[in-house]
């Protein structure tokens, strides 16, 4: 997972770098295409950023799942509880995997794009768009996590009173 956030932030610092080449190869008329790339560059850097949390985060719950193996047999209950809980998460993080890869794809695309045409701006103000669209449900998905481990934690706790 933190590997695929890594590759997304590449992919993003590539896409950057491209842009920022082609706004300088247009001259005059790529300026507001280094913008463009600007702000590409700044989704790279808090792609790595989120790749790091999603890391911490990914840490933390494990932590937890192996506390929580621990338990004696009075906690068996919550111990069932807090598997629910992590197979919860997984489908959550399924959901993330998957929005970074389109992410990914769409950054790909976006990049072949720019090589082929020569009216790159009207084309990235699109991929733009799209990438607003994730970086919205990318932080939906993060509160949602949140919220999760806030969960797995309240559980953890529980099982600390019972034992």
């Amino acid at each position: 997972m933190s590997q695929l956030s890594s590759e997304l932030a590449n992919t993003t610092n590539m896409l950057a770098l491209n842009a920022s080449v082609e706004a300088t190869r247009a001259g005059e008329h790529g300026r507001g295409f280094q913008v463009v790339a600007r702000e590409i560059r700044r989704l790279a850097d808090r792609s790595g950023s989120s790749a790091s949390q999603i890391s911490t985060i990914v840490s933390e719950i494990q932590k937890q799942i192996d506390q929580s193996t621990q338990a004696t047999e009075q906690a068996a209950t919550i111990a069932r509880k807090t598997v629910e809980l992590v197979q919860h998460t997984t489908e959550k993080f399924m959901f993330v995997t998957q929005s970074i890869q389109q992410v990914s794809t769409d950054n790909q695309e976006i990049v072949a794009a720019a090589k082929e045409q020569a009216e790159a701006i009207q084309q990235v103000n699109e991929a733009i768009a799209t990438l607003k669209d994730g970086i919205q449900h990318l932080a939906t998905t993060t509160r949602e996590n949140r919220e999760i481990v806030e969960q797995l934690h309240q559980a953890n706790q529980k099982l600390r009173i019972f034992v």
